[in-house]
């Protein structure tokens, strides 16, 4: 009945009858079968490509978010840094620029497969340029676990390095105040020595409007060192002696330290910059 309703249907099942002698409901049942058996495979076919996509776009959106991230902290980052880098002196105790710079994206940008990379983004139009942006997000990425490790590095040294260099200069200049609060008592075979320490402290008293370093150095320190070569025999001088040339050596490696920690702080404006505009154009890659 099914088949009358359909004659080109009938004659197609009539002529594979006379040729396979198969009864014509016999070959609609098989045809049924393989036709809804076909559709099932190509329904799971659609669903798997229209999930997988599903997957990749969710994927592509997830990294995407994670590079911008990325972008905007080294971004904020070398701004920050560019601003500070003129003011940061570890010798007039401004130390801005050396707080710990910390990605949040980064353990998660780490885990990434490459592979599972390629086939997320690599699709479309100008994939060898893709494939290209996609090696440079990697290689980025590697640099910002350097810089983050670097940073941490270079505080840790300073901790480790110049703080007691620090502390050891700040106790001798309180040593040398205790030494000027007692100065008038002491007796010198040349009155006029006694005369021009007392100078010396006088005009400290009138610089030092701060603690910084450079400040004690240049009118306390620096002074002494001067006097105290012209009396090599003064027997009163060994402990302020003692004391200056401390100071002196002290204030040498905190200079030398500025020096060295402004040239990593230029190199950390540089690659955040860096990274910041690389990432930005490799994001207009993978969007477009």
């Amino acid at each position: 009945m099914l088949l009358s309703a359909t004659p080109p249907l009938k004659d197609f099942f009539d002529f594979l009858n006379t040729h396979t002698g198969i009864k014509n409901e016999t070959l609609f049942t098989v045809c049924t079968t393989l036709f809804v058996f076909s559709a099932g495979i190509l329904s799971n076919w659609i669903i798997k490509k229209l999930s997988a996509r599903t997957q990749r776009r969710n994927y592509r959106n997830t990294v995407n978010l994670l590079l911008e991230n990325l972008a905007n902290l080294c971004h904020k980052q070398y701004l920050r840094s560019e601003r500070e880098i003129n003011s940061l002196s570890l010798i007039d105790n401004k130390l801005m620029g050396m707080s710990q710079h910390i990605n949040p994206a980064l353990p998660f940008l780490n885990k990434m497969d490459y592979s599972i990379f390629l086939s997320a983004y690599i699709r479309g139009f100008r994939q060898k340029l893709k494939i290209k942006a996609a090696s440079k997000v990697f290689a980025l990425i590697a640099v910002a676990n350097v810089l983050e490790k670097d940073n941490e590095e270079k505080l840790n040294y300073f901790m480790g390095q110049v703080r007691p260099m620090q502390d050891q200069y700040i106790k001798n200049i309180l040593e040398l105040e205790q030494y000027q609060r007692n100065l008038p008592l002491k007796i010198f075979n040349d009155y006029s020595l006694k005369l021009r320490l007392l100078e010396i402290f006088a005009n400290w008293d009138r610089k030092h409007v701060d603690n910084n370093f450079r400040t004690s150095f240049t009118h306390l320190i620096s002074p002494l060192l001067t006097l105290l070569k012209q009396y090599p025999l003064e027997g009163q001088l060994d402990d302020i002696s003692k004391m200056s040339q401390e100071c002196h050596f002290c204030y040498s490696e905190i200079s030398h330290n500025d020096v060295y920690i402004h040239e990593h702080l230029l190199y950390f404006i540089h690659q955040n910059k860096r990274i910041y505009r690389l990432l930005t154009i490799v994001l207009r890659i993978f969007k477009s």
